[in-house]
């Protein structure tokens, strides 16, 4: 219950036996070893469990606690705030950079030498003290006091503070293991270095060898923020779009903090443009909320883990919207600008160890610095399928592996819990154009209001008609056979229709399918084929068929009854679709492997516009009744409300085609998956 794995179920012992027979036989293996440092086997953590103090323990409580949630990085480490780009360069003047208020105060200081504009940190030239599995927090202290913090560590070879701040309150991050040349240049933090590091920056051009006297102050003070006046403003929310902008004085809440509260928070800053949390902060209740004063056109990317709201009346845009900067992110892209497939699918929480090989004559780990020293390893040998390494790790050991089977990796029933990932290796020979037909026909979501605007079409599930308003019938405005649902669930409120073309890429063609397997997706995540009971194959599957047929479109008949919905069902002309944002393109859909698909916006019905059209008494929410969803397990009525849709589709939009054939969904899922060996488990418990 401490988070230590303390609980020996049966693959934790086949874990132990596998480690002591590879330490028998002088082999290393991943699941044995994490960024060159053994892991104790989980018997061994519950006897030294009873040789700890009260302390000790308290101190492992407070690390595994729900409030700090990642084990790897804290969510408030100063590398949230360095420019996005990599190529970013320090200012060439060093002396205007050091002639700032706190350059002023902190140019000199003992034992230490300032190397400005550089931030060190995981992944980039630098690690948390006690090494990259350790929390990073963000101490507020004196500048004098984070100093004889370092000194107190012989570990400890420097550490960053922001710019900009007091120097009798800074936020300071403790570091080790530092490596300039890895590091991050052009960031509104500096680095503080002993003499050892110091010494390789003053090579590099980037700091003196003894600390230079403090310049005069600027003659000219910089403008003051903008003040925005508080309860005037709204918040857009931008979900992962991660902005590092400048946090000014206002620093982060290390706790956790609702939505509400960080929204709250930046709307009663008279300086606060805008703020970022957690991407799954929705779905835990909260997260670290880091409020911005400024946020820079050039210091946003997208980001899996994080989303940044916003306000309405900031001066962060001055040449646009967030549209401007990642127009592939929104709708009306072009096939350039949409993604580029990945060369490598990241499965984050697989260990492949005991589910492939190693490389024939090769040695089996490999002391790389990144991900993409990994991938350069990786793509120099032949038999290469990909490689394992550190969960969300950024710089550690790798292994190659060959002759994978991702059905059979073990896959961490949680993120927390996970201790390492897969990198799978897209290979893909060729990239031909398809000589299978395009098929032109109407899909369907239904959605809440807005939702158009904060996620990109793709990476989403869509149906035809019998299949959104079977969907509508009984999980949205009825919870099957429990009563009506209101408010609507998940406020959804409309029925959006787009105009699909698809082409099946070639290698799916030529085993007579058009579409391949309908997959399951949960915020822009690829939950592979999900079954009764939420039970999913997971993105291994995923990876898998696209790495064979490429990003094809997904399709299931509710008749197959694979793999859901299952049982009777009153839409038996129901298809779901599944479609994969890399495989999105626009104009002509060739079949290549990353261009399956295009779409158009095609019209929408609201639900208050279906309703009121059919009065009633059998459903009333949000003042008002219909009996437009009575008997949803009537399959006559069923049939009865598909042609009704239709019919005021066409009468709203009578100028756009009201008669385009659904083409046959004709994956055959005995073709792919007759003997099933993927594990299933339900990914949101």
């Amino acid at each position: 219950e401490f988070g230590l794995e303390l609980d020996c179920d049966l693959f934790e012992i086949a874990s132990n036996l596998r480690t002591a027979r590879n330490s028998a036989a002088g082999e290393a293996s991943p699941a044995s070893i994490l960024n060159g440092r053994r892991r104790r086997a989980p018997f061994l953590l519950a006897v030294s469990g009873f040789l700890v103090g009260a302390t000790t323990i308290a101190s492992i409580i407070t690390f595994v606690s729900p409030r700090n949630p990642n084990k790897w990085q804290a969510v408030t480490a100063p590398h949230q705030h360095a420019s996005a780009s990599s190529g970013s360069e320090r200012p060439t003047d060093l002396q205007q950079l050091d002639s700032s208020p706190i350059s002023t105060a902190m140019t000199a200081l003992e034992g230490y030498s300032k190397v400005p504009g550089y931030n060190c940190f995981l992944g980039n030239g630098g690690e948390p003290l006690g090494g990259p599995m350790q929390a990073d927090p963000e101490y507020k202290l004196s500048f004098e006091n984070c100093s004889q913090k370092c000194s107190k560590d012989t570990a400890c070879q420097g550490f960053v503070v922001m710019a900009g701040q007091d120097q009798n309150t800074v936020s300071c991050w403790l570091r080790q293991n530092i490596n300039v040349v890895s590091c991050i240049k052009g960031t509104p933090f500096d680095l503080w270095a002993i003499s050892k590091v110091a010494e390789a920056a003053k090579e590099l051009g980037e700091a003196a060898s003894t600390p230079s006297p403090a310049p005069a102050a600027p003659t000219t003070p910089a403008p003051p923020p903008i003040a925005r006046g508080p309860g005037v403003r709204t918040f857009t929310q931008r979900p992962n779009v991660q902005c590092h902008g400048l946090s000014g004085g206002m620093g982060a809440d290390p706790d956790w903090t609702s939505i509400e509260d960080c929204h709250q928070k930046c709307l009663n800053a008279q300086t606060c443009a805008g703020y970022s949390m957690p991407h799954n902060a929705a779905s835990q209740n909260g997260g670290a909320c880091r409020l911005h004063e400024t946020i820079p056109l050039d210091s946003c990317s997208y980001s899996a883990d994080w989303d940044t709201w916003l306000s309405s009346d900031g001066d962060e845009w001055p040449l646009g919207s967030p549209q401007d900067l990642y127009p592939w992110y929104f709708e009306g892209t072009t096939k350039e600008a949409v993604t580029q497939a990945p060369t490598y699918f990241q499965l984050d929480g697989y260990d492949c160890w005991g589910s492939s090989k190693q490389l024939p004559g090769k040695a089996d780990a490999v002391k790389a610095g990144s991900p993409e020293d990994c991938q350069r390893a990786c793509d120099r040998e032949p038999t290469c399928d990909g490689f394992i390494l550190g969960h969300k790790a950024r710089d550690g050991q790798c292994w190659l592996r060959s002759d994978v089977a991702l059905s059979h990796c073990a896959k961490a029933a949680r993120d927390d819990a996970a201790d390492f990932d897969f990198w799978y290796r897209r290979n893909w020979v060729t990239n031909d154009k398809s000589p299978a037909p395009t098929h032109e026909f109407y899909m369907y979501r239904a959605v809440a209001n807005g939702i158009l605007h904060k996620y990109p079409v793709g990476e989403e599930n869509m149906a035809n008609m019998d299949g959104v308003l079977w969907y509508l019938a009984n999980e949205i405005v009825t919870n099957y056979s429990h009563g009506v649902r209101c408010p609507r669930r998940f406020g959804i409120e409309k029925i959006v229709r787009f105009k699909v073309r698809t082409t099946a890429p070639a290698p799916l063609y030529a085993e007579g399918m058009n579409f391949g397997i309908r997959y399951a997706y949960d915020q822009g995540q690829c939950a592979g084929r999900c079954f009764e009971g939420n039970k999913c194959t997971g993105e291994a599957d995923c990876a898998l068929q696209f790495n064979k047929y490429g990003y094809f479109v997904g399709c299931n008949r509710f008749v197959d009854q694979y793999p859901f919905p299952s049982g009777y069902i009153s839409a038996p002309g129901g298809v779901w679709y599944s479609v994969p944002l890399a495989g999105r393109c626009a104009g002509n859909v060739t079949g290549q492997k990353d261009c399956t698909w295009s779409y158009e916006m095609a019209g929408e019905l609201t639900l208050a516009e279906l309703e009121t059209a059919y009065p009633g008494n059998d459903n009333c929410c949000d003042n008002r009744c219909t009996d437009f969803w009575r008997d949803q397990y009537n399959i006559g009525l069923m049939g009865w409300r598909v042609e009704q849709v239709k019919k005021l589709f066409a009468e709203k939009y009578p100028d756009m085609p009201g008669n385009l054939v659904d083409p046959p969904c004709d994956f055959d899922w005995h073709k792919w998956y007759e003997n099933d060996h993927w594990p299933k488990a339900d990914p949101w418990e």
